[in-house]
C-alpha cells in the first residue's frame, strides 16, 4: 500500500457490497498512512483496526479538504471509528503511530465497511460538533453558519448565528 504517506498519495479503498479488509500492514513510529474512500449519497462507514494492544495506533478519519470529521474510539487490541450522516464524497482515513519511548514497528489489519449512513432527526447529530442538525431529505448533518442572520426561533448552533434582534439564541435548539 505504500507509498501513502500523506494524503496526496493516499491508497484509494474501492468500497462495494462487501467489507474492504486491508492486512498485516506495517507501521513504524512516527508514521502515519493514509487511505481514500469514496461515499455515495446516504453512505457511512465504520472502520474497524486491530493491532497489538500493546502498541498506541489511532484511527482518524478526515474531509478530502483536511477537516477531521471523527476519531476512532480505543478497545483493547484496537479502535473502532464511525463515519455517519456525511455529504456524498471523498474521505481520507488516517492510522496514525505516535513515537513514544519503547514504541517498536507493528502491524494492523483495517476493516472499512459501507453501512446506512442517513440521519433521521436532530438528535442523531447530537454531540457531532459544527454539524447538529439533520437534513432529513439528503440524510447529512449540518452545522449554521449565519454570521448572525438567523432571527428568532430559527435554529442556530452558536450564539454567532443569531441577528442583532433577538435576546440570543442557545446552542443546539431553535431560536
Amino acid at each position: 500500500y505504500e507509498p501513502n504517506e500523506s494524503s496526496a498519495t493516499a491508497t484509494p479503498v474501492p468500497l462495494g457490497e462487501e467489507t474492504a479488509v486491508l492486512e498485516d500492514i506495517s507501521i513504524c513510529p512516527d508514521d502515519e498512512d493514509y487511505y481514500r474512500v469514496e461515499l455515495g449519497t446516504g453512505q457511512g462507514i465504520v472502520v474497524q483496526m486491530d493491532h497489538s494492544e500493546d502498541d498506541d495506533v489511532d484511527v482518524l478519519l478526515f474531509k478530502a479538504n483536511g477537516d477531521l470529521i471523527s476519531e476512532g474510539v480505543d478497545r483493547r487490541g484496537g479502535e473502532e471509528l464511525r463515519g455517519l450522516y456525511l455529504e456524498p464524497g471523498g474521505y481520507l482515513v488516517m492510522v496514525d503511530m505516535r513515537n513514544y519511548q519503547g514504541a517498536r514497528p507493528t502491524t494492523y489489519t483495517l476493516e472499512i465497511s459501507l453501512v446506512d449512513g442517513r440521519c433521521t432527526a436532530d438528535a442523531d447529530c447530537d454531540g457531532l460538533e459544527g454539524r447538529e442538525f439533520c437534513d432529513l431529505e439528503g440524510g447529512t448533518c449540518f452545522g449554521i453558519n449565519s454570521d448572525g442572520e438567523q432571527g428568532l426561533f430559527e435554529p442556530c448552533d452558536d450564539d454567532d448565528d443569531c441577528s442583532t434582534d433577538t435576546d440570543g439564541c442557545h446552542e443546539g435548539t431553535p431560536g
